[in-house]
């Protein structure tokens, strides 16, 4: 089963993160979708709010900047798909695309 986690830290939920919980919550309802949703502290990047991660298997995906606009995209496309949208991801196994 795959995992969603939205960083709802002070700097997660300044970027908007409590509506982009709520806006995946009510899409994974809605859509009937066997995905788990949990809510996480801030993840270090503060910058890159809202940050989400999706995690199957072994594999982690990070998303930056998500917006309320984002959440069905992101859902279409790697929940339901399995298809990562590789632009919106600045970390995922082997890849970093956060600046030094």
């Amino acid at each position: 089963m795959k995992n969603i986690r939205v960083g709802l830290g002070t700097c997660g939920i300044s970027a908007g993160g409590d509506l982009v919980f709520n806006k995946f919550r009510d899409e994974i309802s809605l859509r009937n979708l066997s995905v788990r949703l949990d809510e996480t502290g801030c993840m270090g990047m503060c910058y890159e709010e809202v940050l989400v991660e999706i995690i199957e298997n072994e594999n982690r995906y990070l998303y930056s900047k998500v917006t309320v606009d984002k959440v069905g995209k992101i859902l279409n496309e790697h929940i339901i798909n399995d298809r990562p949208i590789t632009d919106w991801i600045i970390q995922s196994n082997g890849i970093c695309k956060e600046e030094s």
